[in-house]
């Protein structure tokens, strides 16, 4: 509740519409302030915040001023706007979260991001797509690679092998040692057991759909 007291002080325009022993529900006027490229917004939006009790669990926000288009990429059917891959979040508050932080990194950049894209075609501050793929391209940037070969030799690795080690080669395939080569951020995921169990539950999720796609073309070839 303190972060809640802290997000409720600099955005006096919100408050609380329900709170149950799962959630905090959120509701109310946020103030958008942000400039790139030398193209400002300031506006108001009104927006429905999400917070579930559960701390493994991040919140998450309805657009319910009607401020993102409906065909907007980022937005779905029900309102929910995708503002990151869960991988990028845990990533990003590491050493836990903080509310605050996670409005001004994402909720704020997700409205201006949107206003940019309809204006110049383009999104201000890069881009992921939905499901699996969003999570690749997050483990990606993690991993400083662009080869989707050796992100996947990464992560099979990490699930399958309990414990770092250091002298041992690197799990990407390049012969080196960890230490010399992506130990610094394959380290990140045996120091923070989060990290592991989200990678762990992306794989799972990867395979389900690559099964669901492979019986979609099975029922397909059979007709």
């Amino acid at each position: 509740m303190v972060q809640v007291a802290a997000l409720l002080q600099k955005h006096p325009d919100l408050e609380i519409a329900s709170e149950t022993d799962n959630e905090i529900v959120i509701t109310g006027w946020i103030q958008i302030a942000r400039i790139f490229n030398d193209f400002p917004i300031v506006k108001n939006v009104q927006l429905e915040i999400t917070i579930p009790i559960a701390q493994d669990c991040f919140p998450y926000v309805k657009d319910t001023g009607g401020h993102i288009d409906t065909k907007y990429p980022h937005r779905y059917l029900s309102g929910r706007l995708c503002l990151a891959t869960e991988i990028d979040l845990r990533l990003h508050f590491l050493d836990g979260f903080d509310l605050l932080q996670w409005m001004d990194d994402f909720v704020e950049p997700y409205y201006y991001s949107h206003d940019y894209y309809q204006r110049f075609d383009c999104y201000p501050f890069g881009d992921r797509q939905h499901d699996h793929l969003g999570a690749i391209q997050s483990y990606c940037d993690w991993f400083a690679t662009s080869k989707m070969d050796t992100v996947t030799s990464i992560l099979l690795q990490i699930e399958a092998n309990n414990h770092y080690r250091g002298h041992h080669l690197c799990f990407c395939g390049s012969g080196k040692k960890m230490r010399d080569c992506h130990g610094q951020q394959i380290l990140y995921f045996y120091q923070y057991p989060q990290l592991r169990s989200q990678l762990i539950s992306d794989l799972n999720n990867l395979r389900k759909e690559l099964q669901e796609l492979d019986n979609e073309r099975n029922r397909s070839s059979s007709k």
